[in-house]
């Protein structure tokens, strides 16, 4: 009988140390796994969300490689099309432009003014610049020609002349240069 008390004890202390493992298993669960679930979670949708920007940065590389292809064996090459379009608004070059562009025409510069206008449809945005100049006839028709002939692209929306004293005129200009 004495054997079967221990056997009955041993059995007991078994079934309790079973039971206590099972509980220590599953609060380990509760405790220590579900809250890598929630981790693992964010980071799968994150990993989710890189992909799609990764799929949307590599259709901009297919697509300005496209772009490279096929200015080549053009007579126009990239850096043509950049000196026209340039990526930023560089209005101390645009000023540097038309200032040199009346000092070479003999015409005296009286004013420049700026203003941007972004058109996101366009692709480009744009530089509005509203200047003033005066001299001779010639001169100022020499700067018109000039400037349409400038390695940036600028484009004269309007023309305002005045007759002075002297056979001079006065010439106001509104002209449009772009970037990216």
């Amino acid at each position: 009988m004495n054997a079967q008390i221990k056997t009955n004890q041993n059995s007991n202390t078994s079934t309790i140390v079973a039971v206590a493992l099972l509980i220590i298993s599953i609060v380990g669960v509760f405790v220590f796994l579900l809250p890598q679930k929630d981790n693992l979670d964010s980071q799968q949708s994150e990993i989710a969300i890189k992909q799609t920007e990764l799929q949307s940065l590599k259709a901009d590389i297919v697509r300005l490689e496209n772009l490279r292809d096929s200015f080549e064996g053009s007579e126009v090459t990239m850096n043509d099309v950049l000196n026209l379009i340039p990526a930023s608004v560089g209005e101390s070059d645009v000023i540097k432009t038309i200032a040199e562009l009346t000092t070479d025409n003999a015409v005296s510069l009286n004013s420049i003014s700026f203003g941007q206008l972004e058109d996101p449809t366009l692709g480009v945005n744009t530089l509005k610049i509203s200047t003033n100049i005066s001299g001779g006839h010639q001169a100022l028709i020499s700067f018109l020609q000039d400037i349409e002939s400038t390695s940036r692209k600028f484009v004269v929306e309007n023309i305002s002349v005045q007759q002075l004293q002297d056979l001079l005129e006065n010439m106001t200009l509104t002209i449009e240069a772009y970037y990216l």
